[in-house]
């Protein structure tokens, strides 16, 4: 369903059920023209695991490379060594990406500004109204613990041509996301 613009509605957005609190990481501050500014710091959700097996496989790897053996024996270990790579490598880009990024949305009526920024890198897009199709909550994924299941939450903009943008991710609670997300649709002034 397309976004629209509301009619007569007051200029910015306010965040629903001050009873509701933002999780440890997460800041939403108000901007002077009505919109917010929307932070998620890196590393909010520690991501021990990943960073774990990303070494270990990635170390792994390192050694069947490294591996003194006659030259059949090499290219055996060394094709070990590419196998064990890749699974460490995605391993170790998530464990980096969780630790050192963090996600910026700054909204408006008129415009939202997406960023990601690892020290002294940022990149980000700028969506109009006329870009959005739909901005909603939505399950970003889970993650097991000593049989425990934990589920994630993120916030989803949904482009007119079809593409799906993260604009906030891996948040623990439920009531967090859908709060941002009525934040961020309320100072666009979209309904759907």
């Amino acid at each position: 369903m397309k976004a629209r613009p509301k009619d007569g509605s007051p200029s910015g957005g306010t965040i629903p059920d001050r009873t509701v609190s933002l999780e440890p990481g997460i800041t939403c501050q108000p901007l002077d023209d009505g919109g917010w500014h929307i932070h998620l710091a890196a590393a909010r959700r520690k991501p021990i695991a990943p960073t774990v097996a990303g070494l270990l496989l990635t170390g792994i790897a390192v050694a069947l490379f490294l591996a003194p053996s006659p030259y059949l024996m090499r290219i055996i270990t060394i094709s070990l060594g590419v196998c064990v790579l890749f699974p460490g490598a995605v391993f170790d880009y998530i464990a980096i990406y969780l630790w050192l990024v963090s996600q910026d949305v700054r909204v408006r009526r008129g415009s939202l500004v997406m960023e990601r920024r690892a020290s002294f890198f940022h990149w980000g897009r700028t969506f109009y109204p006329s870009d959005i199709a739909q901005i909603i909550c939505r399950i970003d994924g889970t993650s097991s613990t000593n049989g425990n299941e934990k589920t994630y939450y993120g916030v989803e903009l949904k482009t007119s041509d079809g593409k799906s943008i993260w604009l906030a991710s891996n948040i623990s609670q439920e009531a967090c996301a859908v709060r941002l997300t009525e934040a961020i649709n309320g100072a666009l002034g979209l309904v759907y």
